[in-house]
């Protein structure tokens, strides 16, 4: 196929998906993690009821509520020319709530 610019279309080999996650939102939260001893995993041992920390701290919120939706496309032939996976997406809006305090603990992060 040819597009309207005169170039290959090829997005009939690509299975397209619509992913939209809603209300999401980031916090930093003050918590203890530490190595699994012999009997333990991380996922039991760093369980965080999320609920109630949202509760507790909801002044370290770092970023509001947001919607991101993304389209993704994967290529339904074998070929060394066309990406597998194509991901694109938008954000409608994104304001956060930054202090001094938590710019440094961001830092101490990265």
């Amino acid at each position: 196929k040819i597009d309207a610019d005169g170039k290959k279309d090829y997005s009939y080999l690509y299975d397209k998906f619509k992913l939209c996650l809603t209300s999401l939102e980031a916090l930093m939260l003050n918590i203890e993690c530490r190595a699994p001893k012999m009997d333990e995993s991380y996922t039991t041992l760093n369980k965080i009821d999320w609920q109630k920390a949202r509760k507790d701290q909801k002044e370290d919120l770092v970023i509001e509520k947001f919607d991101v939706n993304l389209n993704l496309e994967v290529c339904t032939i074998d070929s060394y020319e066309l990406p597998k996976i194509k991901v694109s997406g938008t954000l409608p809006s994104l304001s956060g709530y930054i202090s001094s305090d938590k710019t440094y603990k961001i830092m101490q992060i990265l």
